[in-house]
């Protein structure tokens, strides 16, 4: 619980997010269906405090999202969060960086033909080619693109730092829905 994990950790909790259950709305876009709902102001939370969590990185912020284990609710987390930045007046890229079983795109009912993938191997030369708007000013998203069979290899790769300079650039915030960390080591090579 909230507790053990502070005391264990010795870090703070910045927000507790129950399960989502709002009739009509999807988790993952919750924020964006239902801005004024409960779990909305939960996500609203969170953001507020890495504000304060992350002082020192006011603007240009690159932040990685993820789980121990599949099922725990990084994309539901990376997706709201993401929303509510982007409606606070954030200029906010999500990227799908789970290059095993990415699933942003259908949370946000995008195109997945192309993304991260697509970017990192060279088959697009731009991230104006890849980068989706979504129906939140000032939050665009980038999909994973086709799974590759050298995730991890592609995010450590240094085509993967250039691509997130050039997303900082454009963007206030860059968020990274990734991999779990005990399923595969994608978050621990993208984490460096």
């Amino acid at each position: 619980d909230q507790k053990e994990v502070e005391e264990r950790l010795g870090l703070p909790t910045l927000a507790v997010v129950g399960n989502i259950v709002e009739p009509g709305a999807s988790p993952s876009t919750v924020s964006l269906t239902h801005p004024r709902s409960a779990y909305a102001e939960v996500y609203r939370m969170l953001r507020t405090s890495l504000r304060f969590a992350l002082p020192a990185a006011k603007h240009k912020r690159v932040i990685m999202v993820t789980s121990a284990s599949p099922g725990e609710g990084k994309t539901t987390t990376s997706c709201n969060l993401a929303a509510v930045m982007a409606q606070a007046g954030e200029r906010v890229i999500l990227v799908d960086a789970d290059l095993r079983r990415g699933s942003v795109h259908t949370a946000m009912g995008l195109d997945n033909a192309q993304g991260l993938t697509t970017l990192l191997i060279g088959d697009v030369d731009s991230v104006d080619q890849v980068l989706q708007p979504t129906s939140q000013e000032y939050l665009n998203v980038l999909t994973s693109g086709p799974f590759p069979p050298n995730a991890a290899e592609l995010l450590g790769s240094p085509r993967m730092l250039e691509v997130l300079a050039e997303l900082s650039e454009r963007a206030d915030a860059v968020l990274l829905d990734s991999a779990p960390l005990l399923a595969v080591t994608d978050a621990a090579v993208l984490a460096g």
